[in-house]
């Protein structure tokens, strides 16, 4: 007989760390949801797929920003202005199926990048432990670090630049060791959950 993997157990709940430098990335709107932004004076690098029209409220020092940015054909502009805080990237014009990228740059265009906290998300979080943990640590070439066992929402922003914390366990700081294995359950097989090995990120890791 064929066994599946169980559902998941939701015993803990996975607070998601990245560094990232996506304000917005997605389909032109008339509303478009600010993800973060860079926690220094920031100015837009904007990348068009299409025809569209773009504003953006924001303000540097208190003062209030409005700037407008038109894209005729596909491309890559920056903003005029310098931004502290964005209140909302709004569009008037946009043709059907146009996307934007809109990351937050230095005042010479490089990548700013910030720390963007994810979730809660549902999680099975557990110690691994006996002969196999010793085992498995060796091969992923942890020696005696404790190895812990993850099954996640699939919906998480997993990979391996993330860091994440754990109810339950305060001011501790994990990170994943394995690559993400995919979780399907019949009758449809879709990919539900993610599951990997974490250990407790020590100071001085990368």
């Amino acid at each position: 007989m064929v066994t599946y993997p169980q559902r998941i157990r939701f015993t803990h709940k996975i607070y998601i760390h990245k560094y990232i430098n996506s304000i917005y990335d997605g389909l032109v709107s008339s509303s478009m949801a600010i993800s973060g932004h860079p926690t220094e004076d920031f100015k837009l690098e904007l990348i068009a797929s299409n025809a569209c029209r773009i504003k953006i409220i924001g303000s540097l020092d208190g003062i209030p920003i409005t700037e407008r940015i038109s894209f005729a054909t596909s491309g890559t502009q920056y903003s005029t202005n310098s931004f502290d805080e964005l209140i909302s990237i709004t569009s008037g014009y946009f043709e059907t199926d146009a996307s934007i990228e809109i990351n937050g740059v230095d005042l010479v265009g490089m990548p700013l990048s910030w720390k963007q906290t994810f979730g809660p998300y549902r999680a099975e979080f557990g110690q691994m432990g006996g002969m196999s943990a010793q085992v498995e640590a060796n091969a992923l070439g942890l020696g005696s670090k404790i190895v812990h066992y993850v099954r996640i929402e699939r919906k998480a922003p997993l990979s391996k630049d993330m860091t994440f914390s754990v109810n339950g366990y305060d001011d501790q700081i994990f990170v994943p060791v394995s690559d993400f294995e995919n979780i399907s359950t019949p009758p449809d097989y879709i990919p539900q959950e993610w599951a990997f090995r974490a250990t407790k990120k020590q100071d001085g890791d990368e």
